[in-house]
């Protein structure tokens, strides 16, 4: 073989070589170089790297829903909406066994299902600037914003009662957060044995309607509460509603002036499609007090 087929013979191996490689991707469980989740196949921020035949490729998986202004936020124990000196003081009570979690509130920020001293440490860095807010939330859930109108309270997450005046009328908002394929749910709304307040009206709230899909959108009051049914009865092929928005609007009227009513929300039976059902979501209910004539 003479030296001029050598090197061609060289410079073909090496180019075959080069092209075997493919374009840059980044294959490692840690993610390319701005810190972008990456999957087995080389996908970085949802860009492919041509490695990947047609008939190989994943279904897109659904993204996830944007924490939004009704999240519920792991490590806001004042439910203030951001991290400050109150959380960590009460995270390192309940970090040191000196206090129950109070009810409706989220201290395991690390997900580790304990309470310690590195759930105080994330929100210490929170406050300090050292740590993105919020650190994470809940999820998908139901949650009720009481009375909307009265300033704007937003306290349907707290075991506190908000107090309503005696002579009006009040609303409250049933909103769906965090949703990414939400094709409706079955929900009982209940007031209890011998609530303060009667529910006079339920009226259907924009959320369900915002991807521009048909919604079957019933209520039905009966005695001491009410069934809210919403659903889209076609949801095959279809764009869903996510992110957030309120499902219902409830309006209510105070009967017994002093009283306190705990509203509950429980998921009735449904279908197992996507959160259909709403069986596996949390569900937020409220304490409403009557103000004293």
């Amino acid at each position: 073989m003479t030296a001029r087929r050598v090197f061609a013979a060289l410079t073909w191996m090496a180019m075959i070589w080069l092209l075997g490689c493919g374009s840059v991707g980044y294959q490692t469980a840690s993610g390319g170089p701005d810190g972008s989740a990456v999957g087995s196949s080389g996908n970085v921020g949802g860009f492919t790297d041509g490695t990947t035949s047609s008939a190989e490729q994943p279904a897109p998986d659904v993204p996830e829903a944007e924490i939004g202004p009704h999240s519920i936020l792991v490590g806001d124990m004042n439910l203030n909406g951001v991290a400050d000196a109150a959380d960590v003081l009460i995270l390192r009570r309940i970090a040191a066994g000196l206090q129950e979690p109070p009810p409706n509130r989220y201290p395991d920020v690390t997900g580790d299902g304990e309470v310690g001293e590195a759930d105080v440490a994330m929100v210490e860095k929170a406050v300090t600037g050292q740590e993105r807010w919020p650190i994470r939330s809940i999820g998908s859930a139901l949650a009720l914003d009481i009375a909307p109108e009265l300033g704007g309270i937003r306290d349907g997450y707290s075991p506190e009662p908000v107090e309503i005046p005696a002579d009006r009328r009040f609303t409250v908002d049933l909103w769906a957060l965090e949703m990414t394929q939400f094709d409706g749910c079955t929900i009982r709304v209940d007031l209890g044995t011998q609530p303060g307040i009667r529910i006079d009206d339920i009226r259907e709230g924009p959320f369900m309607t915002s991807a521009g899909a048909q919604v079957q959108f019933d209520a039905e009051i009966d005695g001491d509460g009410a069934t809210i049914t919403c659903r889209i009865p076609s949801a095959e092929d279809m764009t869903l509603p996510r992110g957030e928005g309120v499902i219902a609007h409830i309006d209510l009227t105070p009967i017994a002036p002093g009283s306190e009513t705990t509203i509950t929300l429980t998921p009735m039976g449904g279908n197992d499609a996507g959160e259909a059902d709403g069986s596996h979501l949390t569900m937020h209910g409220a304490l409403v007090r009557v103000a004293s004539e």
